[in-house]
Formats: structure tokens, sequence, C-alpha cells
């Protein structure tokens, strides 16, 4: 089993004219080669 990462993303979409700029926050749980760019992927 591996460490809980929690990752704070900032959201806003400037071309929606409804969209307001907040925080959201994730859990995934670290496994073998994990990568930012593979745990970006998987929150997407």
């Amino acid at each position: 089993m591996g460490r809980q990462l929690k990752f704070n993303i900032f959201r806003y979409n400037p071309e929606d004219p409804k969209s307001v700029p907040h925080m959201e926050s994730f859990d995934l749980e670290e496994t073998d080669a994990l990568t930012l760019y593979i745990a970006l992927n998987r929150l997407r």
C-alpha cells in the first residue's frame, strides 16, 4: 500500500463567463513509477 498523496489544483476557465476561480482537492494513492505527469492525467 502506497502513501496517500493530496493535490490542490487551482481551476479556472477564462473562456467561460460563469467560471469562478477555485481550488479543488484530490487524493491519490501512490503507486510504483508514479510521476507527476501520470498523477495529473489520472486527476483529469
